[in-house]
């Protein structure tokens, strides 16, 4: 089912490439004669249309493995992996901009 979708989405990008080539034709200045984006456009739409490999993404997870919207999942999942941030008596000085007593 996803290669046949690919398949489509390849004739779209393919379709694609033939419109900005027929812009492009028609533009009257450089800067609307530029095709670049079809140097991107047709390689790619081609390469999905007639390849054998899978090139869309495709989510094998079932939807009650995946995380609800909203959950934050957290940095650390130990104790021990928390990060320790400790900030000695000379730090606070400098950071208050008070020169280091003696």
């Amino acid at each position: 089912m996803k290669m046949r979708e690919q398949r489509w989405l390849g004739l779209v990008m393919v379709v694609i490439s033939w419109l900005l080539l027929t812009i492009a034709a028609s533009g009257e200045t450089l800067e609307e004669r530029d095709a670049t984006a079809v140097l991107l456009t047709l390689p790619l739409g081609l390469y999905m249309m007639f390849g054998e490999t899978l090139v869309i993404y495709q989510d094998d997870a079932p939807a009650s493995a995946r995380e609800p919207p909203g959950v934050e999942v957290p940095l650390c999942h130990t104790k021990a992996e928390t990060p320790v941030l400790t900030i000695t008596a000379e730090r606070k000085e400098f950071i208050n901009g008070k020169e280091k007593s003696n």
